[in-house]
C-alpha cells in the first residue's frame, strides 16, 4: 500500500500533542499555562537581580567604608570627633545625627563595626555632646546583617522634659555670672554645680550614659561622668572652652575636666571638691584649674596624649591663698587670711601649704598661734583654737579649715 495518502510523522506527532492539551485545557488554553513558567522565571530573575545588585552596591559601600580617611573639625563640640577613624567619625555623625532628634534608631550604616569601633564613637559622642540627656546607654543595641548595621537606642519617658530642664537651668546660672573675668566665670559655675549636684559614693565607676548632666543639675545622685557632662555644658554656655576628660581615680573610671582660659589650661574635677563632711558641704577647690602634673598625683588620663599641661594659676594662687614656703612669711600670711575671714565671720578658710607644712602635726601648731593671734585683734569676733582641717588633697596640700567663733 502507498503511503503517499498518510500525513508526516512530525505532523502526527504534533497533532496528538494538541488534541491531548486541548482535552486537558480547554481549546486554547494551553497558551496561558506555558506563560506561567515563563513569568515566574521573569519574576526570580529581576528578585535575584536587584538582590545582587543591592549586594553589589552594599559591598562597594563596605569597600568605600574600609578606605574612609578621617577628616579633622574646627570649633566646640569635635574634640572627641577628632581622635576617632574614618569609619569611627561614620558611626559618630550617625549616632549624633539620631540622638539630636532622639530618634530611636540610627540611619542605616553601610559597614558593620566592631564592638571596639562602635564603644569609641558612643563615648566620643557623648563627651563631646553633654547637651544629651535621658539616654539609656546601657540599653543600646546594635543590629547587623552581613554588610549593614543599625543602632537602636532608648531613651527615658521624660527626655524632652529633661532636655527643656537642662537648658533652663543653664540660663538661670548665666544669668548670675560675672560678665568679663572667665576665670570668675568658672569658678561660679564650679561653685553652683557643687551645691546642686549629689555626689552618690557607691556609684562613683563612670558609665556613659548612666547618669548625666541633668542628673547633676536637678539634684540626683550622680558620678562622675555627669559632673564633668554638666560642668562643659555649663561652662561652653558661658563661652569657656571645656571639655570631658576620661580616665581613672581611686582604682575606678572617672571624669574630670580640661578647661581652656585666657590665663591657660587648667584641669578641675567638681565631683572630687564637692565632697560633704558631717553633712556640712565646706568650701574646698582642691581640684580646680591644676596642671597636668598636680592632677596626675592622684588622677589617670586614659589619654594623657590629648591634653597639655597649660600655665594657668590654680585656684590658690590666683586668689592668693597658697601660703609662702618660708615659715615666717607663711606664718604672717596665715593670719593674714585668718583676719579677712573672721572680719566677715566666715565659716571656713582655704589655704594651699607649703611642704614645711606637709607634717599635720606641725601645722596644727602653727594654726592654733595664728587662731589665738587674730582673736586678740580688737573689733574682731573671737576665734576658738578647736578647729576642724578638712583634708580633702593630699597630693597638693590644699586644706579647708573650718572656724568657729566664740559667742
Amino acid at each position: 500500500m502507498s503511503d503517499h495518502g498518510k500525513a508526516p510523522l512530525s505532523a502526527r506527532i504534533k497533532g496528538h500533542l494538541m488534541r491531548i492539551f486541548e482535552t486537558m485545557f480547554g481549546h486554547g488554553q494551553w497558551k496561558a499555562w506555558l506563560l506561567l513558567p515563563v513569568c515566574l522565571l521573569i519574576c526570580l530573575g529581576l528578585y535575584y537581580g536587584a538582590k545582587g545588585i543591592s549586594t553589589l552596591r552594599l559591598q562597594s559601600a563596605q569597600r568605600a567604608a574600609e578606605r574612609m580617611e578621617a577628616e579633622v573639625r574646627e570649633g566646640s563640640g569635635s574634640f572627641y570627633f577628632n581622635t576617632l577613624s574614618g569609619r569611627e567619625q561614620h558611626i559618630y555623625d550617625t549616632l549624633d545625627k539620631a540622638l539630636s532628634v532622639c530618634s530611636p534608631a540610627t540611619a542605616l550604616i553601610s559597614f558593620v563595626p566592631t564592638a571596639s569601633e562602635f564603644q569609641n564613637a558612643a563615648k566620643a559622642v557623648f563627651c563631646d555632646r553633654p547637651q544629651y540627656v535621658g539616654v539609656l546607654f546601657e540599653e543600646t543595641e546594635m543590629q547587623t546583617s552581613r554588610y549593614s548595621a543599625r543602632i537602636s537606642l532608648t531613651y527615658t519617658e521624660d527626655v524632652k522634659e529633661r532636655q527643656a530642664a537642662l537648658a533652663t537651668f543653664a540660663k538661670e546660672l548665666l544669668s548670675t555670672l560675672p560678665i568679663d573675668n572667665a576665670y570668675d566665670r568658672a569658678l561660679a559655675l564650679h561653685d553652683a554645680l557643687v551645691k546642686r549636684a549629689v555626689y552618690h559614693d557607691e556609684n562613683a565607676r563612670m558609665t556613659a550614659g548612666r547618669t548625666d548632666a541633668y542628673d547633676a543639675l536637678a539634684g540626683n545622685a550622680c558620678d562622675g561622668y555627669a559632673y564633668a557632662a554638666a560642668y562643659a555644658y555649663l561652662c561652653r554656655e558661658a563661652d569657656i572652652g571645656a571639655e570631658i576628660v576620661l580616665g581613672t581615680a581611686n582604682g575606678g573610671e572617672h571624669a574630670w575636666n580640661a578647661l581652656y582660659l585666657d590665663e591657660g589650661i587648667g584641669y578641675v574635677d567638681v565631683m572630687w571638691n564637692d565632697t560633704p563632711i558631717k553633712d556640712t558641704i565646706l568650701p574646698f577647690h582642691g581640684y580646680f584649674m591644676l596642671s597636668i602634673e598636680e592632677i596626675s598625683k592622684d588622677h589617670t588620663f586614659a589619654n594623657a596624649s590629648l591634653f597639655q599641661n597649660g600655665e594657668s594659676a590654680n585656684y590658690y594662687e590666683h586668689y592668693g591663698f597658697a601660703l609662702p614656703d618660708d615659715e615666717a612669711r607663711a606664718t604672717e600670711a596665715l593670719t593674714t587670711l585668718l583676719t579677712r575671714a573672721a572680719e566677715k565671720k566666715a565659716s571656713a578658710v582655704e589655704l594651699l601649704l607649703p611642704e614645711i607644712y606637709a607634717d599635720e602635726a606641725v601645722f596644727k601648731e602653727v594654726l592654733h598661734e595664728a587662731l589665738a593671734t587674730v582673736s586678740e585683734i580688737e573689733g574682731l569676733p573671737k576665734l576658738r583654737t578647736v578647729n576642724r582641717i578638712y583634708h580633702a588633697s593630699d597630693s597638693t596640700l590644699a586644706r579647708t579649715v573650718q572656724l568657729f567663733y566664740e559667742e
